[in-house]
């Protein structure tokens, strides 16, 4: 790997996590969900984040992660979150399959 390069896995390993990914997938109570690379998102995904319920969004950065309470924040990530879902596709299978 050169300089710079990122991999986030092995060829090998990812063959595993797409045989896990289909295997929850077919759970009656999991969703999963594949947002496509073509998808036109209005704002860059530059981080994680978590809405556990309605009072609290955990922010995840590359060196601390964050707790909000502020409805402002829950506002906004709540419409993130529903932006991506609209983006998103259950119907994971061609992705998995490429």
């Amino acid at each position: 790997m050169a300089p710079g390069e990122f991999h986030p896995a092995d060829p090998e390993d990812m063959v595993s996590q797409i045989r896990r990914l289909r295997e929850v997938a077919a759970r009656d109570n999991v969703t999963v969900a594949i947002i496509p690379a073509d998808a036109a998102l209005t704002f860059p995904l530059s981080h994680s984040f978590e809405l556990p319920d309605d009072t609290h969004v955990l922010i995840d950065l590359y060196t601390v992660s964050l707790t909000s309470e502020v409805v402002s924040d829950l506002q906004s990530y709540r419409h993130i979150f529903d932006t991506l879902t609209a983006a998103a596709t259950t119907d994971i299978t061609p992705f998995l399959d490429k």
